[in-house]
């Protein structure tokens, strides 16, 4: 199966190298790597250049954001198989899309694994995002599995709509929300862990961020059909703190 690896950059000179070779490195052969640039400014495109031989479909545009971005790779890719990795993010290892390949059977549309947060500046683990133990009902306290380790099929995805551009933050909270809740895509947990996050992302990045995502995740939850309010999303903080000390109690037991 062909699989297809969608990466959208905007200004990411500083870890783009690090994504592109841990695609490019990576055992499984039969990869459609595409990125989608949004007219950086600095030296992004010509690290990309770099990789012309590398990279199979390459488009540096103006876009309406990182969302807007993703739904052009989507659209234009063959893959049989789809997932994003984002431009400051990497695979886990160079036999991560090999164990996504195996992870698919007949009766799957879509599979989801763990991921880890990296301090950028010390490249040390700080979090471990576990989706081992996520139910559908965590999509009230605005929750879902980890974004960047999930693929699906890329016919069962492009048959329902992509990415809602109506969303600046949270349309990747929408679009598994609307799989997993109103369309019933018949999704499997893997154990095991596929991708390398940074920490400092859009969505983390002060507490604006957080008060714009917590409205966003409460509008998709209202466009969807699913009971929430904002005393609920904000149990996530408390959720995801629960789940930071486990991880260092976990680090410090096997270190």
């Amino acid at each position: 199966m062909k699989v297809s690896i969608i990466t959208v950059t905007f200004n990411s000179e500083k870890y783009i190298e690090d994504c592109i070779n841990s695609v490019i490195m990576q055992s499984y052969d039969n990869i459609e790597y595409i990125v989608i640039d949004g007219n950086s400014k600095d030296q992004t495109k010509d690290i990309l250049l770099n990789f012309k031989n590398d990279i199979d479909i390459f488009i540096s545009e103006d876009d309406n954001g990182i969302y807007d971005a993703i739904n052009k790779g989507l659209l234009i890719s063959t893959g049989d198989i789809i997932g994003i990795l984002h431009s400051d993010d990497k695979f886990h290892d160079m036999n991560v899309v090999t164990r996504i390949v195996n992870s698919f059977t007949l009766e799957t549309d879509c599979v989801y694994s763990d991921s880890y947060f990296i301090n950028p500046n010390t490249n040390r683990k700080t979090r471990h995002y576990s989706s081992s133990n996520f139910h559908n009902w965590q999509f009230r306290i605005g929750l879902m599995p980890s974004h960047p380790t999930i693929y699906f099929k890329s016919n069962i995805l492009k048959s329902k709509p992509l990415y809602d551009l109506r969303f600046k933050i949270a349309s990747d909270f929408d679009l598994v929300l609307r799989h997993f809740m109103s369309y019933k895509t018949k999704s499997k947990y893997i154990n095991d862990v596929w991708v390398v996050m940074r920490e400092g992302g859009i969505s983390t990045k002060g507490i604006k961020s957080k008060i714009n995502i917590t409205n966003e995740i409460q509008l998709s939850c209202k466009k969807n059909h699913i009971y929430t309010n904002k005393i609920l999303l904000n149990f996530r903080y408390l959720y995801k703190l629960l789940g930071y000390f486990i991880s260092v109690n976990l680090f410090i037991k096997l270190y």
